[in-house]
């Protein structure tokens, strides 16, 4: 069984996604464009993850269907099923609303997904505070590329989005009665930042299951037991750059207000097996 996870392991690094990268949504050729052709392409990988980051000096597309500032991204299929996940990221109450478009290598319309497909879940203290959605492809054999573009709409940008606040998050989870507070509102802007997470079935698809995470967080390799039975401890060794970056991420989550995220880290470090992440957890919220 050693084996077998030994080299599940080793396979995760071959299937698994590289570093992550920003990407500025700027006009390398025309800011003003009406047509999909004409947008600056990020050529990515599968599988990979990026961030959109969207100013005012990002492109401007104008045409019958869609009308806001575009980032888009390019793919080639190199297997059918792909799984691309979206998170709108909030910061100071602002929030790009994204919306996503995809097109084949003749740029015909594939799908299509409002903001309604990426929302707000105010139960998961894991991912915090984004407006995430994750799209499932099972693309056709004839589908040799993939154009991505992310945008917002004028209906997006008249509308707001409810945000849990960090006392009530962190009352509910110490199981304790939430304060009687308002809950801060997010304003829907055509600027900010849109992290894409592109991801490919492997041959083990279906055969392991991976518990959810930060996307902040690194990958971790993980062990896993025959079917029924729990596994001891998963994790032997704990490197020293995975609490060194755990320790600084709970200081920046508490530090930044977000404390759902806080607690999120918090778990993932304890399951991890990472001591000393309480303390400072409880220094970070003292020293707030």
């Amino acid at each position: 069984m050693k084996k077998i996870v030994s080299m599940l392991m080793s396979m995760s690094v071959l299937f698994g996604c590289a570093s992550h990268q920003d990407f500025e949504s700027r006009s390398g050729s025309s800011q003003e464009i009406t047509s999909i052709p004409q947008i600056d392409w990020h050529e990515v990988m599968v599988p990979s993850s990026f961030s959109m980051h969207f100013s005012k000096q990002s492109q401007l597309l104008e045409n019958s269907d869609i009308s806001s500032p575009v980032a888009g991204f390019s793919f080639e299929v190199t297997e059918p099923r792909v799984t691309i996940e979206i998170s709108g990221i909030v910061r100071e109450l602002k929030v790009f609303a994204p919306n996503l478009a995809l097109y084949d290598q003749d740029f015909n319309l594939l799908r299509k997904y409002t903001s309604e497909h990426f929302d707000y879940d105010r139960d998961d203290f894991v991912k915090g505070n984004v407006l995430f959605g994750d799209v499932e492809l099972n693309l056709p054999l004839n589908i040799t590329r993939v154009y991505g573009v992310i945008y917002t709409t004028d209906n997006d940008l008249s509308n707001t989005t409810e945000l849990i606040h960090p006392a009530k998050a962190f009352a509910i989870a110490k199981r304790n009665d939430p304060p009687a507070i308002d809950d801060p509102i997010a304003k829907h802007v055509n600027v900010g930042e849109v992290s894409v997470v592109i991801k490919r079935d492997s041959i083990f698809t279906g055969l392991l299951e991976k518990p959810t995470k930060s996307a902040s967080a690194p990958e971790i390799p993980q062990e896993y037991s025959e079917p029924g039975i729990i596994a001891d401890s998963v994790i032997s060794d704990v490197q020293p750059e995975t609490k060194t970056f755990y320790y600084q991420a709970i200081e920046t989550a508490v530090a930044e207000n977000n404390i759902p995220k806080a607690l999120g880290l918090l778990d993932e470090a304890k399951a991890l097996g990472i001591e000393g992440v309480q303390e400072v957890f409880v220094k970070a919220i003292n020293k707030k």
